[in-house]
């Protein structure tokens, strides 16, 4: 009987999120009329990820094309169709690796010290 209330809570809000979650999504209909509507160019957040990452890409992307057409094949089977994908990949590449060590001496990221009883 103790278990009981939890247990509905977590099914009520479980419920909850899921059916606003299907009632914000958008119907098939309405995903193909958003395809057909928007035109085929960059869209804000791709033309800002490449202004802030493009500079660290130079770092480590390759100087030949001849190096980046099998990373731009790739990309394409994918289904990343942007030109400047190279350039976001290779400027996380570049920033990944400077930027979560810091994060892992975070003094809040420490699990904290055990206390004996």
């Amino acid at each position: 009987m103790t278990m009981l209330f939890p247990i509905l809570v977590f099914l009520a809000v479980s419920l909850a999120i899921i059916g606003v979650a299907a009632w914000l999504s958008p119907t098939r209909t309405e995903q193909r009329l958003q395809a057909v509507a928007l035109p085929a160019g960059k869209s804000a957040w791709t033309q800002t990820a490449v202004k802030i990452v493009g500079p660290f890409a130079q770092l480590s992307s390759p100087t030949s094309d001849a190096d980046l057409s099998p990373l731009r094949v790739r990309f394409l089977n994918a289904g990343i169709r942007y030109p400047d994908a190279y350039l976001v990949y290779f400027g996380m590449k570049t920033l990944l690796p400077l930027a979560l060590p810091p994060l892992r001496s975070w003094p809040s990221a420490r699990p904290a010290p055990r206390t004996a009883r």
